[in-house]
């Protein structure tokens, strides 16, 4: 998007827009109707960042929670093989926690 100088010192205010995948010049216009597109293709641009920011925001938090649950089952599941590893049990193989048999 952005203003386009052509020959004779006249500007003129294009946006670029995709199309069928490929991307495509649109003309909106000289004067003030192009100031005003350009202040509103601003705000919008300015709107979609903030909320790009917000959005990166929020995910790393939910990271650094994700971060301490896992931290927080790795301590519950020690502390829960030691309690079993007392009270006689056994895991063979990976598979189930059974009593030890004397």
């Amino acid at each position: 998007m952005g203003w386009q100088e052509r020959s004779g010192g006249r500007r003129y205010y294009t946006r670029s827009l995709r199309r069928e995948g490929r991307v495509v010049r649109q003309y909106v216009g000289r004067g003030d109707a192009a100031e005003a597109a350009a202040a509103a293709d601003r705000d919008r641009r300015a709107a979609r960042d903030a909320e790009r920011e917000a959005s990166r925001l929020a995910l790393s938090r939910l990271a650094e929670v994700d971060r301490q649950v896992a931290v927080l089952c790795e301590a519950a599941e020690t502390a829960s093989r030691a309690w079993l590893l007392l009270g006689g049990y056994q895991r063979h193989d990976r598979g189930q926690w059974r009593l030890r048999r004397a």
